[in-house]
């Protein structure tokens, strides 16, 4: 049986759950636990779609929601396009992804 590839440096930046997503979390066990047990692909695509937000109250609205949907038992970030980042160029396209 093949083993898992374990993730590159670059995968595993991607996984890096912001501090205030990490907050949130903390601050609603249910969607905690759920979050862990998403793949990493599911996770990474909610970060993306957190992170791509180019204003602070979406960014905030994009987390409530993220965490509102993984309660439901929504595995997957049901509106966002996530073609963009399979482009070498992705970074220069999306330069406030990384709002602190």
């Amino acid at each position: 049986m093949p083993t898992r590839k374990e993730p590159t440096a670059v995968e595993d930046s991607e996984l890096r759950e912001p501090d205030d997503l990490q907050k949130a979390l903390a601050e609603a066990p249910q969607a905690k636990t759920l979050w862990e047990g998403l793949t990493r692909i599911a996770r990474r695509d909610f970060i993306r779609w957190i992170t791509s937000a180019k204003k602070p109250e979406t960014r905030a609205r994009r987390i409530a929601n993220a965490c509102d949907m993984i309660c439901k038992g929504k595995r997957r970030v049901c509106c966002f396009d996530t073609s963009p980042w399979k482009t070498p160029d992705h970074k220069s396209k999306y330069k406030n992804a990384a709002i602190k």
